[in-house]
């Protein structure tokens, strides 16, 4: 790709994996119009739904990865002589939307020279995303990916068993910690137990939402919890939206898109 030119692409890929990788002289923009991901930004890992955006940028080692059978992706490549010095993790909104999908349906590779109006608007839209203060406020945040293998191997049983009515206790028991030392590490994450454990039922929540899994008591139960008001509180603590509200704003146009 030659660095001064604007690049889109709409692809639909079945079990998403793509292993680290960087884009030299572009920073990436992923829409998600169908699915959702995770990425891997050094030692962060993020959780991308539907309508939610990724900047990453240019030289940033990253891997995609996503749970769902199908997803759906809105790229842009952009000129890294904008300054983005860190992965964002935005919203969007329909105007956000609409503009996105404008600068992708006219030409997939956009040239000062042979497309200057069209040029210039994709890369003034994209300069103002990513100022754009309304479009940060998104509560699942960055989780840590710890270097710690004793806590490495506690993740990993989470990651398993999630739908299991597991606890600090239990868990601390299992690998031979004490609860105070098992606190400890995940503290020194800069986490709880409690909030990993809800931060990985609420993603696999959001990823069965999107396999069209709607009947929202049917999911709680299914990622770990015991009564569908705990379910929707929780929902509602990381995601900002009860589970109702949050399937009823992704039933959109855009997976027609």
């Amino acid at each position: 790709m030659k660095k001064n030119d604007i690049y889109t692409n709409t692809t639909e890929i079945e079990y998403l994996n793509m292993d680290s990788h960087i884009h030299k002289n572009h920073h990436q923009l992923i829409l998600m119009l169908r699915g959702t991901l995770h990425i891997r930004v050094d030692e962060k890992q993020y959780f991308l739904p539907e309508r939610f955006i990724g900047l990453i940028p240019a030289n940033q080692i990253h891997n995609l990865e996503s749970r769902n059978e199908m997803v759906k992706m809105l790229l842009i490549y952009f000129p890294s002589t904008m300054p983005l010095n860190k992965f964002l993790l935005l919203s969007s909104n329909d105007f956000v939307l609409e503009n996105l999908l404008f600068i992708s349906q006219r030409h997939h590779h956009q040239t000062k020279k042979f497309h200057p109006e069209l040029y210039s608007f994709s890369y003034a839209f994209l300069k103002m995303i990513k100022t754009m203060d309304n479009l940060r406020a998104f509560p699942l945040k960055g989780i840590i990916k710890t270097n710690n293998q004793r806590l490495q191997q506690v993740i990993q049983y989470i990651d398993e068993n999630y739908s299991e009515q597991i606890s600090l206790e239990h868990v601390a028991a299992e690998y031979g910690f004490s609860v105070r030392n098992l606190t400890r590490l995940f503290k020194n994450e800069l986490i709880t137990f409690n909030y990993y454990l809800n931060y990985v039922r609420i993603i696999r929540a959001i990823e069965m939402f999107t396999d069209q899994k709607e009947n929202i008591e049917k999911v709680g139960y299914a990622v770990g919890y015991n009564t569908l008001s705990n379910f929707s509180r929780t929902f509602k603590r990381f995601t900002g939206q009860s589970p109702k509200s949050f399937i009823r704003k992704n039933k959109t146009t855009l997976s027609s898109a």
